[in-house]
């Protein structure tokens, strides 16, 4: 992952309604990218069934997640109805999904609310992640997001980014914040007090990383945006008493396709009537043959037809593999 300086007269400005268009500074992989892949790379380590994006927007982390095969549950949440509406196909099943079912099932739910409120199926969460989302809110909303996540949802790992302020100093005649919606934007000593603070309170381990390095010899400010990963110290939620509340409104529930599950019996049973059929086939027609060719009779030719040893059920492989013996099979 790499940045360059892009020649050309484009500044970031507050008034920059594209969140990702960072000016004068290029991403390769482009910056959106390279968070998703971060939190990929986070879910692959710690192998969640449950997932949560709060603050989902255009549901592409979600299409990232839903190829993960340990993931079960899938949530995105995010209080623009308009931007899920028009977005929600992303966590449909896709037709190669019919072709190439999941092992293990698959839902994907998009919620319309606020990120601020509680909502019950939220609840069992192993992971959740917020990308770029607490520089949007106001701080009631912020202090209410962190009640919400810690205290009442306590997913097992939380991912955060958000931008980095002191990165900010790169962009060419910045000035105000990089987005017109951000009410703030922290540097790394400011997030790093915040994400310590949670980490005390709600019993979080946390650490801290970036995403988006700049050119070379600005090691020193950081990247662009600043990642904290919050770890539960103990596996086990502490009891919250809470009604069983759903305020949120329902956009979509996709149940994905999968596998179904078969004994060994049934299995090489499948196997056995396929290759049979095959054989029979191949018979007939070297049969057929053999009558035009040899005057063979059409008696001699249908117990030839009649005649497939196991032996030769077992010299395929798929065959093989469900049962290696004559006796088994």
């Amino acid at each position: 992952m790499e940045s360059k300086i892009k020649h050309e007269d484009c500044v970031a400005k507050p008034t920059n309604n594209n969140e990702d268009d960072t000016g004068d500074l290029i991403f390769t992989p482009r910056l959106y990218r390279q968070r998703y892949d971060a939190v990929v790379d986070i879910a692959r380590k710690y192998q969640p069934k449950k997932v949560v994006d709060m603050g989902c927007s255009e549901c592409k982390l979600l299409r990232k997640l839903k190829n993960e095969s340990y993931i079960e549950e899938l949530i995105g949440v995010d209080i623009d109805n308009l931007a899920l509406e028009s977005n929600q196909h992303l966590g449909q099943p896709l037709i190669s999904d019919y072709l190439y079912p999941r092992d293990n099932p698959l839902s994907v739910i998009i919620l319309c609310g606020s990120v601020a409120d509680y909502d019950s199926r939220l609840s069992n969460c192993d992971m959740m992640a917020c990308v770029e989302l607490i520089e949007h809110l106001d701080p009631p909303v912020l202090e209410a997001l962190r009640e919400n996540i810690f205290h009442r949802i306590q997913p097992n790992v939380v991912v955060m980014t958000t931008p980095n302020a002191d990165f900010n100093v790169l962009f060419k005649d910045f000035q105000g914040l990089r987005h017109w919606d951000h009410r703030f934007e922290w540097t790394r000593q400011q997030f790093q007090e915040w994400g310590n603070s949670i980490a005390d309170q709600y019993n979080y381990i946390v650490t801290y990383s970036g995403v988006g390095a700049g050119p070379d010899g600005t090691q020193h400010l950081g990247q662009c945006s600043q990642m904290a990963v919050f770890i539960k110290s103990c596996k086990e939620r502490i009891p919250i008493v809470s009604e069983n509340r759903m305020p949120y409104l329902l956009i979509q529930e996709s149940i994905h396709p999968i596998k179904k599950v078969i004994s060994t019996e049934e299995a090489i049973l499948l196997e056995v009537q396929y290759y049979v059929r095959l054989l029979r086939c191949q018979n007939k027609e070297d049969s057929s043959d053999d009558i035009e060719e040899n005057n063979t009779s059409s008696d001699e030719a249908s117990d030839c037809l009649d005649t497939i040893t196991l032996e030769r059920l077992l010299q395929f492989t798929r065959v093989n593999k469900l049962c290696a013996s004559v006796g088994k099979l």
